[in-house]
């Protein structure tokens, strides 16, 4: 099998790592804009399988000459160039994987992904799309739970990762890209609620949720994700009424969070600053660290997983189904943190299912609409530990 990987940061660089040592994958193209870190990320895998390019997103002659021949894009990019890459794929005859939709900016394009998939199934293809831990593992549970019940009525993402630990001395430190956080954080996001959207206040709707592994009682916000755009519409059959995601952060990171909504620091919009024009978003993220910088120094873990209501027969069923994953145990693993760890898998396992054939589905589609079996059944063999609390009250 041959794989494209465009963008090796910190997600595509660790899905690199396990690809380029996997029987199932002959030629492993790492592709970036920084060709100097496709190459460090190359020099620290012994295979002869891998080769790097320089490419860049917004260039589709670029975009067409790297999917050509392959079997599979793996899209580690920003959402921005989502749809360049999807396009670079299908022209090719490639399958299309990525791990986050439109963002909160736009999320108009995740719908036009899957709105594209008739096209697909024509062409005998498969995209998915936000194929992570969340997006992604959360889809997978909530897609079992879905094939389970006999009813289903709310869904509940709750998420302790990348901005719920910190690494001192900073206020913010997340585990994957900074400006994902700052941007799903102080934007508006939406629920559903009664088969149609609202759209909420941005670190509103705080509420208290008891999580597993000794983290306990935690306050939790909502929080803009792809999941609530599509559960309805792919898991909307057996009654959902109600989907939000929530998210704990920590209470710096709330406070830092505030402070950004409230003065407007996440403004793509240059400003005059003595006779200078500067981007605020661009002046805070380089004040930020990179979250491969702060891989070790994490401690903790990261837990992220779905609230389920609904029933079974004539019994009510409730629970709290959940990745978990430490992050000096990632580190240990693959020198990254545990939210990148637990992203990354679900794509590395899915490109093997691809090669085995284990995955025959066409058409564009997010993963709740997979066939959960294989990938609950691998997650133990990946040191992916998938938990489930009953929350159903006694009698």
């Amino acid at each position: 099998m041959e794989v494209a990987i465009l963008g090796v940061g910190t997600v595509g660089g660790t899905v690199a790592r396990f690809l380029a040592k996997s029987k199932y994958v002959d030629k492993l193209l790492l592709a970036d804009i920084n060709e100097a870190r496709a190459r460090e990320i190359k020099s620290k895998i012994e295979s002869d399988a891998i080769w790097v390019e320089k490419v860049d997103a917004n260039d589709r002659k670029m975009l067409g000459k790297i999917a050509r021949g392959k079997d599979l894009i793996i899209n580690a990019t920003v959402p921005d160039h989502n749809l360049k890459i999807m396009d670079a794929a299908f022209n090719a005859g490639s399958n299309y994987l990525d791990f986050v939709g439109g963002g909160p900016f736009d999320r108009t394009k995740t719908k036009e992904q899957l709105a594209l998939s008739d096209q697909w199934i024509k062409r005998g293809l498969l995209a998915v799309t936000g194929l992570g831990v969340s997006p992604g593992i959360t889809n997978l549970i909530a897609g079992r739970a879905y094939d389970e019940l006999d009813e289903l009525v709310e869904l509940h993402v709750k998420c302790y990762g990348g901005g719920s630990v910190i690494v001192k001395p900073h206020w913010i430190s997340p585990t994957f890209s900074p400006g994902t956080l700052i941007d799903e954080g102080i934007s508006p996001p939406v629920v559903y609620r009664n088969e149609q959207y609202e759209s909420v206040e941005s670190l509103s709707g705080e509420e208290t949720f008891n999580f597993p592994e000794k983290l306990g009682p935690l306050k939790t916000w909502f929080f803009h994700h792809d999941e609530v755009e599509t559960f309805p519409r792919f898991l909307g059959k057996k009654g959902l009424r109600y989907v939000d995601f929530r998210y704990a952060f920590h209470p710096k990171v709330y406070k830092v969070l505030e402070v950004f909504k409230a003065l407007g620091l996440n403004s793509r919009e240059k400003v005059k600053v003595r006779g200078i024009k500067v981007v605020p978003r661009d002046l805070i993220l380089s004040l930020l660290p990179e979250p491969s910088e702060l891989a070790g120094k994490f401690r903790g873990i990261t837990c992220i997983g779905v609230e389920v209501v609904g029933s079974k027969g004539s019994r009510e069923v409730h629970f709290f189904e959940y990745a978990v994953m430490g992050h000096q145990e990632a580190w240990k693993k693959c020198g990254c943190n545990g939210t990148t760890y637990v992203t990354a898998m679900p794509t590395v396992l899915f490109t093997e299912f691809l090669a085995q054939r284990k995955i025959d589905q066409k058409g564009a589609v997010p993963p709740e609409a997979l066939d959960p079996k294989p990938f609950f059944e691998a997650f133990p063999s990946v040191g992916i530990p998938i938990k489930s609390v009953d929350l159903t009250k006694p009698n």
